[in-house]
């Protein structure tokens, strides 16, 4: 501002000096053209500066957005206060990265080797599994051979143990929860038997209420039935309660005198008891006798184990395109996969989101499987095209229901509800391609192949 300053100031004194030249009587013709050229020089020093002036001005700000990349220009008075503006900005970015650093750094507690069955194995991917095993398994590939290290965090972390499960790469790995109808289906059947006593030839009218346990209490669907239970005694009274949660099932006796129920039959009433009374039917539709346990067949459990929709499963994805689901409580030394989905091309990444397994393959689709009662449907599963053989789908990230894919230095935000793609938002303007991306609150932390920085995006929702 100042060089402007005194260059206008010398550009007036030029114009006095050049009427004061033209009063001379003596020839002067030389003298008039060194003022002329003097004049034209600070007028090109002026223009330049006025110039670089205005840009100091302008200040261009760049941000993403869920709709893509987007530009600003703020246009300041006076450079001065471009200037206050930057500093104010930096102080406050400061300030921000020190409130940041006073969290609390989590301390290192361990390193644990993992074996090798062979020499040239490097690690490719690893993943928590689900349930009451606290395991990790972690994949080790070295281009010809898939090997998996169980590694237990109960009571300290170990490894125990370490196999080879394919004869390809293994790319990506991630834990599969057990089916939603076996919570949704867990109810609470309460037997409610009456304080009055029958008479020895009379039955009991039970009231049974079934509670659906994941409603946290909700509304009781309750039915009466006649069920062939004598009473001999006031001992009889109270309730009778049945439940089956995640860990079990459980069964106590709830009674307002702190006496239990006597399910036996007097011998002078076993007789007239024996028999239900016409024309009322059981809730199963035949009769129960004393000793029959009233249980809803979904609660049921098998006596060798759970069946297979009713456990947790990892499934690996593989380089020549396979996926070899295994139970997470397998022992991968003595069993051998479960499924073996075969596909058209590698599998790069594969994600579980709302009872559905998405598959992103190397040919740019995604395969969306779904399941069942019988388990899951891996005949015919849905196939949407995102990306193309050039530009596959690298990663994907579930962000509140949206599922994002990592195409090259862009992310796709795929609807699982209408599987059309709802929003692009471009991340790297190079050829460098999204390596990692990690959702965290409304954040999403991205990172791009060599490079050191780490892009942040925040969703909308």
């Amino acid at each position: 501002m100042k060089e402007i300053e005194h260059l206008t100031e010398d550009s007036g004194k030029l114009i006095q000096i050049s009427d004061l030249t033209a009063s001379l009587r003596c020839p002067h013709a030389s003298l008039e053209e060194a003022i002329r050229e003097l004049q034209r020089d600070i007028q090109r020093q002026l223009a330049e500066r006025q110039t670089n002036d205005a840009q100091l001005n302008v200040l261009e700000l760049t941000w993403n957005t869920s709709s893509g990349i987007q530009n600003m220009t703020v246009v300041f008075s006076k450079p001065e206060k471009r200037t206050q503006w930057e500093e104010f900005f930096a102080e406050a970015k400061q300030k921000l990265a020190n409130s940041l650093e006073r969290s609390q750094i989590p301390e290192f507690f361990v390193s644990v080797p993992i074996r090798k069955t062979r020499a040239g194995l490097q690690f490719a991917c690893a993943s928590p599994t689900l349930g009451s095993q606290k395991d990790v398994w972690v994949c080790n590939s070295d281009g010809y051979v898939g090997q998996v290290c169980v590694l237990s965090l109960v009571p300290e972390p170990s490894v125990t143990s370490c196999n080879g499960v394919c004869n390809a790469r293994i790319l990506c790995v991630a834990s599969v929860p057990a089916s939603e109808e076996r919570k949704a289906c867990t109810n609470n059947i309460i037997i409610i038997i009456p304080h009055s006593r029958p008479t020895s030839s009379a039955l009991v009218n039970v009231n049974i209420s079934i509670i659906d346990a994941s409603s946290g209490g909700g509304v009781a669907k309750a039915c009466n039935s006649v069920v062939n239970s004598p009473c001999k005694s006031s001992e009889r009274k109270g309730s009778f309660k049945s439940t089956e949660g995640a860990g079990g099932r459980q069964q106590g006796i709830n009674s307002e005198s702190n006496v239990q129920l006597d399910s036996g039959s007097s011998s002078e009433d076993s007789e007239a008891e024996s028999q239900p009374e016409r024309g009322a039917p059981s809730p199963s539709g035949s009769s129960l006798t004393p000793n029959h346990r009233q249980q809803d067949s979904s609660t049921s459990t098998v006596a060798d184990g759970e069946p297979d929709n009713q456990q947790s499963t990892m499934w690996l994805g593989t380089e020549d395109g396979c996926i070899h689901v295994y139970n997470c409580t397998d022992n991968i030394r003595i069993k051998k996969n479960k499924i073996k989905i075969p596909h058209v091309s590698a599998v790069y990444s594969i994600l579980y989101l709302d009872n559905r397994v998405f598959v992103s393959l190397a040919n740019g689709d995604i395969c969306v499987y779904s399941r069942d009662r019988g388990g899951w449907n891996v005949s015919s599963p849905l196939t949407v095209t995102v990306g193309t053989v050039s530009n596959p789908v690298v990663k994907l990230l579930n962000v509140h229901g949206k599922l994002w894919c990592a195409i090259q230095g862009s992310i796709k935000v795929l609807n699982t509800k209408s599987l059309q793609i709802d929003s692009q938002i471009q991340i790297s303007n190079d050829s460098k391609p999204i390596t990692n991306m990690t959702v965290l609150n409304d954040y999403v932390w991205i990172s791009v192949q060599n490079s050191a920085h780490i892009k942040c995006c925040h969703h909308e929702r």
